[in-house]
This record gives structure tokens, sequence and C-alpha cells, in this order.
């Protein structure tokens, strides 16, 4: 078989990525706002189920809205309204 019909006949039969299903519980800074952008924006790798807040770098308020805002800027709305923990 010639390199290219091969390569195709592998590609072919090679089996689809699992996507996996994904909750964050973050206290959103720069890091977590990433984790939520890139885990919405990767529907072959993952689904983003929500998201939960948590009191870390700042106060629980102050995460929680940036959890709301990075889900909003990122057109993940329907993601649904983070839980605080």
């Amino acid at each position: 078989m010639a390199q290219e019909e091969q390569q195709q006949h592998d590609s072919a039969s090679a089996a689809p990525p699992q996507v996996h299903q994904v909750w964050l519980d973050c206290d959103p800074g720069h890091d977590d706002a990433m984790a939520i952008i890139l885990s919405g924006h990767s529907p072959g790798l993952c689904q983003l189920l929500g998201v939960s807040t948590v009191a870390g770098n700042q106060e629980l308020a102050k995460v929680t809205q940036n959890a709301l805002d990075v889900l909003d800027a990122a057109g993940l709305s329907h993601v649904g309204e983070p839980h605080s923990c």
C-alpha cells in the first residue's frame, strides 16, 4: 500500500477522541479564566458542564463575578451561573 493510502487508512480506522465532561471548581483569575475559555470552546475534547467558585485569590463575591464575566465574554453564558461554595 502506498504511503498516502496507508495514512488515509490509519486515520479512517482510528477511534474518535473521547469527550470528557468537565466541571470547573475555581477562583477565576487569569489561569482559571483561560481554563473556562478553553474548556468551553474545545468541543472535540471536553464538554463544560458547569463552573463553581471558591474564595482563593479573592473573596467569593469577586471570583463569582469574574466567572460570570468570563463566561459572558467568551460566549458561554449557556453554561449557567456559577455555583458558589
